[in-house]
């Protein structure tokens, strides 16, 4: 079974928005 939505927490939104910032990509709205 796969996952298509999952509960992010703090720790996830802080690293996709590290992630989106160092290869200069949006960060989707789900983790703004």
């Amino acid at each position: 079974l796969f996952h298509l939505v999952y509960e992010h927490d703090e720790n996830d939104v802080h690293d996709i928005k590290l992630l989106c910032e160092r290869f200069n990509i949006p960060v989707p709205s789900e983790y703004k």
